[in-house]
């Protein structure tokens, strides 16, 4: 049981919501246009969450391999720091998941085609070369774009193409607030390193930028979630019913102020949750907007 417990820990569930609610998004707008079918949906939610899984696995493995995760760092399941397991288990933890994927993704490969094919691989193939070289998205400053696109519009496209068998421009346009918000979690999460992260020849834009200027970006990924949806309505291309997103703007304002002070030189107790609480605000407004388009649809 207390082995279980240190495995449940190393792959996060708790982080499952970045990849669960563009899931859903997907199945929503693919029902929204008359395709659902429940055993592909269920499908692509466990094969969803397996890759989930073994990136964090993969991240957690090269992040401690590069000396990245300390007991005086965030952001990791912190099972290695603390010996719970061995970097050789986590490794063939997210080997197993990968696995795991494979024959769902053969099976979405007959029933829709090489497109699903090319997805799922390319998921897996950024999820373990987010941090293991020679590629290492989060050591170049390419994995807050890399996990908009992947957490974003591929994720939401690929599951509406798994119910349709097609296309849509309005669905990529849909993705897109889901898609910033994900990538605020990054992002947060390398502006509270960018100190720790900086020390070991990490460079991303946080770092580039600093922690006054830093900043806008992240005002920009999270205030552009909203003028997307505001601007889709007006134009009709989702339902007025998606505005409920707008219930969260007091809960955007949280992580905003953590930003807001800490990049004027001063402490806040809440740096260190800051990727928590923008990840809480992805799930609020995820949901949200999953369930405007539902009440609009029936």
């Amino acid at each position: 049981m207390l082995v279980f417990k240190h495995w449940l820990r190393a792959v996060r569930p708790w982080v499952y919501p970045a990849s669960i609610v563009p899931i859903f998004l997907g199945g929503i707008l693919a029902l929204d246009d008359g395709f659902f079918n429940p055993f592909l949906f269920f499908l692509t939610l466990v094969g969803g969450v397996l890759i989930h899984s073994a990136t964090n696995l993969f991240n957690d493995y090269f992040d401690f391999l590069n000396g990245l995760d300390t007991p005086y760092s965030y952001g990791s399941s912190r099972v290695l720091v603390e010996g719970l397991l061995t970097p050789g288990q986590i490794l063939k933890g997210g080997i197993v998941a990968v696995l795991l994927v494979v024959p769902i993704a053969l099976y979405l490969f007959m029933v829709r085609g090489p497109v699903l094919l090319l997805l799922g691989a390319l998921g897996i193939l950024a999820g373990y070369f987010y941090t293991a070289r020679p590629v290492a998205l989060k050591y170049r400053g390419v994995g807050v774009p890399a996990v908009f696109f992947l957490m974003g519009p591929i994720m939401v496209i690929g599951v509406y193409f798994v119910q349709t068998a097609r296309f849509s421009p309005a669905v990529f346009l849909a993705s897109l607030p889901v898609g910033c918000l994900v990538a605020a979690i990054l992002y947060s999460n390398e502006y509270r390193d960018i100190d720790h992260d900086s020390s070991f020849g990490i460079v991303n834009p946080s770092i580039l930028l600093g922690r006054k200027r830093a900043r806008f970006v992240y005002y920009f990924l999270v205030t552009s979630a909203y003028l997307l949806v505001i601007v889709m309505v007006v134009s009709g291309l989702i339902c007025t019913w998606s505005l409920l997103t707008l219930l969260t703007l007091p809960f955007a304002l949280k992580p905003i102020r953590v930003i807001e002070v800490t990049s004027q030189g001063e402490e806040s107790a809440q740096l260190p949750i800051i990727d928590v609480l923008t990840a809480r605000l992805h799930l609020q407004f995820g949901l949200l907007f999953i369930c405007g388009i539902a009440i609009g649809l029936f």
